[in-house]
């Protein structure tokens, strides 16, 4: 039986582990492109899925709220359990509110729904940060996001994009 030095000697082992290296380096490199392309497709996700939820603070019952929870529930095919829980559980306020009368009114002058409001979107928050950046811990937890997220009464701060209104 011939020993690993005199097998590492022969040239087709050097050409055999040269492959191999290659094979993992590119393997892992894959892995690594496929792992950005995600978190790239989640970022954008979740940015256009807080802007639908704020849109629920101004848009009336009727077909604007249905556009609105349509675009939310695209979230679906990509977004985690727990963003699409909270998500669910911010248009319950709504919908609470639109029993009420109008939901934009219900929310912004009831401080019940207000309250609910700013804990859901915590909730989804914290959701969103726990399923983006997964490999790392966050010092950001529920309890701090529940205690410093509110609904002011002039509403939440949302910028509509200005290439839109053009």
């Amino acid at each position: 039986m011939s020993s690993i030095s005199e097998i590492l000697a022969h040239p087709a082992s050097i050409v055999i582990i040269t492959a191999l290296l290659g094979i993992f380096t590119y393997s892992y490199q894959s892995f690594k492109n496929r792992q950005a392309v995600e978190y790239e497709r989640k970022r954008k996700l979740y940015e256009t899925l807080i802007q639908d939820v704020f849109k629920l603070l101004r848009v009336a019952p009727g077909q604007e709220a249905s556009a609105v929870m349509s675009d939310i529930e695209k979230s679906w095919l990509f977004a985690s359990d727990d963003v699409l829980r909270f998500c669910y559980q911010i248009i319950k306020v709504y919908g609470r509110a639109a029993k009420e009368g109008d939901p934009t009114q219900g929310i912004m002058q009831n401080p019940v729904a207000r309250k609910d409001f700013a804990d859901g979107i915590a909730r989804l928050f914290v959701a969103m940060r726990k399923d983006l950046v997964y490999r790392q811990s966050s010092k950001i937890d529920e309890p701090w996001a529940l205690e410093v997220i509110e609904i002011y009464e002039w509403g939440a701060p949302y910028r509509e994009n200005q290439d839109e209104k053009a």
